[in-house]
């Protein structure tokens, strides 16, 4: 008993000086500490989620939703996007982006160029045997999609196929999205007036559809800014503001593409939405990390995406959304590291990603994917992408 009393009596003693000593840390060196601790945590939180992908399961799992973010009997709260009229080059589209301050917003540059004109008379007769990889699609999607669910499945089948075929020969059973395999950066400047070099990559959409359809499901791209150019038909285009989602509780995630992980086509449309149409001879613009969904008409439709990367573009995307920038950044380098070292069969500069392989994030956010097209395949969406152009049976 005497022993026990001791022991008890040195840990009250240790406790005393212990308390005692860390009263005399001064405040503002406690409030440092402190600091220091906070930061530390935080950038730990998000180089782990960064980094591993079973932490972005876990992630993932607490942020993924398939409920409504606002009450259905809420209005609709869309408005259209800026029009701007008068403007021809890339160095007017600069100078009316900076005078106007929207480089943050949604704009559609009505008569950019004669889009048809420069795509027959120059980059189709250099271009017209350049080939890609297109996926054969299924129409089992009578209503057309919404913007959680494309108004089309792919088969799983590719074909190469030349421009002049997609252009000329009225391929309906193939969606043609042309990742960077057609065209140049000659082409670039030509579409856009713009000097040799300013742009660095097209995303082109080249179709034959048999319907009207959404063609891109939601989604965004962290740290480029685009510039659509259509060429023939007309496409319809759904926005978000990252900043919008995030006050109604929509998470937006990225496996190096960017995801969204919850809210419902329903609901989504309640939130702050910017609406676009586009016709031949326009050129839309929209900058990083704005969520969008496209829907396109039936018929021969050409759209050239051209991007631009550059420190301005990756400021852009950092002042809007520093985490998954960062986590953007993290993952690209996890994948390429993962490309590199442990999938030497994996084709250089293939896009499609390969079905039989479990890809880091990507693979944790298809079991999510897959949970959310069931969910949201039978909703017909496509009035909110026509608006006031809606056809009368929609």
């Amino acid at each position: 008993k005497d022993t026990q009393n001791e022991n008890l009596f040195q840990h009250h003693c240790h406790f005393r000086f212990l308390f005692s000593n860390m009263m005399k840390v001064p405040p503002l060196q406690t409030a440092k500490y402190a600091a220091i601790g906070y930061v530390v945590s935080w950038a730990l939180y998000y180089i782990v989620i960064g980094f591993s992908p079973t932490a972005y399961k876990w992630w993932l799992e607490s942020k993924f939703s398939l409920e409504h973010v606002v009450p259905l009997d809420q209005p609709d709260n869309i408005r259209e996007a800026y029009d701007a009229y008068g403007v021809h080059n890339y160095a007017e589209l600069n100078a009316y982006l900076q005078e106007h301050n929207l480089w943050y917003e949604v704009v559609v540059f009505r008569n950019y160029t004669d889009c048809d004109a420069t795509f027959r008379n120059k980059v189709y007769p250099r271009r017209k045997h350049a080939f890609d990889q297109f996926p054969r699609i299924d129409y089992n999607v009578p209503h057309g999609g919404n913007a959680y669910h494309n108004g089309h499945t792919k088969t799983g089948l590719f074909r190469n196929l030349t421009l002049e075929e997609m252009v000329t020969g009225g391929e309906g059973d193939y969606f043609g999205v042309s990742y960077n395999g057609i065209f140049k950066n000659e082409d670039f400047s030509d579409f856009m007036g713009a000097p040799l070099g300013t742009f660095f990559k097209d995303f082109s959409f080249i179709s034959w559809l048999k319907q009207d359809m959404v063609t891109s499901r939601i989604h965004w791209a962290p740290i480029i800014s685009t510039f659509c150019m259509q060429c023939y038909g007309t496409k319809y285009w759904l926005f978000w503001k990252p900043e919008d989602l995030q006050k109604a509780g929509i998470h937006m995630t990225t496996t190096v593409a960017g995801e969204i992980a919850s809210g419902t086509p329903q609901s989504i449309v309640k939130v702050p939405t910017v609406h676009a149409v586009i016709h031949a001879n326009d050129l839309l613009y929209f900058p990083p990390m704005a969520v969008h969904a496209a829907a396109s008409k039936k018929g021969k439709n050409i759209m050239i995406a051209i991007r631009r990367l550059d420190l301005w573009t990756i400021y852009q995307g950092i002042v809007q959304d520093p985490a998954n920038t960062f986590w953007m950044f993290a993952r690209k380098l996890y994948q390429k590291i993962f490309e590199d070292y442990f999938l030497n069969a994996v084709p250089e500069n293939s896009y499609y990603y390969d079905r039989r392989l479990r890809y880091p994030f990507r693979g944790e956010w298809t079991d999510k994917e897959t949970l959310q097209l069931e969910a949201f395949k039978d909703f017909a969406g496509m009035k909110y992408f026509y608006g006031k152009d809606a056809p009368i049976e929609v």
